[in-house]
C-alpha cells in the first residue's frame, strides 16, 4: 500500500476534493497552532474573503480568545497523545457572527519520517447533519423492518 500513495500525485486533486465536500469545513495548523490550509467551506465560515487572511493565523487571531482556549484543548490532546480526537461536539462562529454547534475530527499529522508535523480536522455543522438526516428519521420503522426480516441474497 505504501507504493501506491508514494506513486499516486495527490496535491492537485487533494484541494479540489476538500473544497467540494458540502458542509464540512477543512483546516490544516501545523505544530504551532498555525493555519496552513483551511478549505473554502471554513475560510467562509470564518468570514474571510481570502485565504490568505487566515494562513499564518492562530485560533487565538481568528476566534478571540474564550473560543481558542478551547480549540486549543483539543489540539493539545492530540498533539500530546499523537491520536485522533473524533466526534468533538464545540460551539464555533458562523460567518455571520453567530455561534453553532459542530462536530469536530482532529487528527495527526506526520513526516514520512515520523515526526508530528500538526493537525488535520474537519468540522461539520450539527445542526445541518441533524436536518439533511430529518427526512429519513420517518422511515426507520420500515428500514429497520426489512433490516431484520429480509436476508439479501447475491
Amino acid at each position: 500500500m505504501r507504493d501506491f500513495w508514494s506513486q499516486v500525485k495527490v496535491e492537485d486533486n487533494f484541494k479540489l476534493f476538500l473544497n467540494n465536500l458540502p458542509g464540512v469545513q477543512v483546516f490544516v495548523k501545523d505544530i504551532q497552532g498555525k493555519f496552513i490550509y483551511v478549505n473554502d467551506e471554513a475560510r467562509q465560515a470564518f468570514g474571510a474573503s481570502s485565504n490568505s487572511e487566515i494562513i499564518g493565523c492562530t485560533d487565538h487571531d481568528v476566534f478571540g480568545a474564550k473560543l481558542a482556549e478551547n480549540y486549543l484543548k483539543s489540539d493539545r490532546a492530540v498533539i500530546d497523545e499523537k491520536r485522533a480526537q473524533t466526534n468533538i461536539v464545540e460551539l464555533v462562529p458562523n460567518r455571520h457572527g453567530q455561534v453553532e454547534w459542530v462536530v469536530t475530527t482532529k487528527i495527526p499529522l506526520f513526516s514520512h519520517d515520523g515526526e508530528l508535523m500538526g493537525i488535520l480536522g474537519t468540522c461539520q455543522n450539527f445542526g445541518l447533519v441533524q436536518k439533511n438526516l430529518s427526512p429519513y428519521f420517518d422511515i426507520v420503522a420500515g428500514v429497520e423492518y426489512m433490516e431484520k426480516n429480509y436476508a439479501l441474497s447475491f
